[in-house]
Parts: C-alpha cells; sequence; structure tokens
C-alpha cells in the first residue's frame, strides 16, 4: 500500500527561510526517504505552490525584470528547487520560473554572430535554455550550455550569438 504524501499548506509555510523550504520539498517529493524514485510523486499544482514558495523566501519577483541562471538569487533558488524524487547517479532541480498558462515550445539555431535586436513579446512571457554555444544579451551577461534566461511579458531584451553558433529551447506564451 503507497504512503500518503503529506497536505501542503499555504499558510503553514508562510514566511520560511530557504532553508526551512528546502526541508519541506525533500519531505514532499520523497516521504519516504531519499532517492526513493516515484515518477509521479507531485502534481503541477504542488510543484508550482513550491515554486512560488521559494521565490518568495529570496524576494525575486518574475515579472520584475529579465534574469538569468547567473543570477546570485537564481544560484540560491536551485539548491532550494533540488528534488530528492530521482534514479540513482541523477540530479535534478525545478527551474525558478513558469509561464503560469499555456505556451508553445520551440527549438532555435543561431549563426555565429548573428543579432536579435532589441524588441519584447506583447502577449506573455518566455525563456530560453541554451543546449551548445552561446549567446551575449544586451546588458552583457554571456550565457552557455546549460544556462537559461527568463523574460518577463512586456520586457525588452537582445542578445548576440557567440562565434560557434547557438541552439537553444524556447517557450512563450504566445
Amino acid at each position: 500500500m503507497k504512503k500518503k504524501k503529506p497536505e501542503v499548506n499555504p499558510a503553514d509555510y508562510e514566511g520560511v527561510s530557504p532553508e526551512e523550504l528546502r526541508g519541506l520539498i525533500e519531505r514532499y517529493q520523497a516521504p519516504d526517504g531519499k532517492n526513493r524514485w516515484d515518477p509521479n510523486g507531485n502534481t503541477f499544482e504542488e510543484g508550482q505552490f513550491l515554486l512560488r514558495k521559494a521565490l518568495k523566501t529570496v524576494g525575486l519577483d518574475l515579472e520584475a525584470a529579465l534574469f538569468t541562471s547567473k543570477d546570485p538569487r537564481a544560484q540560491k533558488l536551485t539548491a532550494v528547487l533540488k528534488t530528492s524524487n530521482v534514479p540513482d547517479g541523477f540530479e535534478k532541480w525545478q527551474l525558478p520560473f513558469s509561464l503560469y498558462g499555456p505556451s508553445n515550445i520551440f527549438i532555435t539555431h543561431g549563426e555565429p554572430n548573428a543579432v536579435v535586436p532589441s524588441h519584447w513579446h506583447k502577449h506573455g512571457a518566455g525563456y530560453r535554455l541554451i543546449l551548445q554555444g552561446s549567446l551575449t544579451l544586451g546588458n552583457g551577461t554571456e550565457l552557455g550550455p546549460g544556462d537559461w534566461f527568463y523574460v518577463p511579458q512586456g520586457f525588452p531584451y537582445s542578445f548576440t550569438v557567440g562565434a560557434q553558433g547557438l541552439r537553444m529551447m524556447s517557450g512563450y506564451q504566445c
């Protein structure tokens, strides 16, 4: 018989520290112990609840500005949002953003040194995950394989593809 997961009540976790939230995530994602893999252990809503709490613990507002995997608050969230619910030999963590609604997902190839001029998306937020190559955002932040950036709805951004070209995955609410 499967052990029932603990109920998550948002009111019980107001004002928790990142360390306390990390403890909640550990108990919630793998209630029977570390490294016990249950691929169906969490619902979308449960993941969204934990994400919102994690963002609040570090004071990150998704709609305030573009942020990247190199942002110190995002790096702190990587530790908070790491899951123990994976098979042996794997590591996994939830990215510290969500589009909170339907989205389209794309793979983009960029030629070396190609430029995406400053623009914005009026219909919704988006994210980019660098798979191969690199890019440099208009603010000078260079991102390579495994790095990502999140762009709020209506926020202008630009980037230049690195000398080796670029392959990235993108999700858009438009």
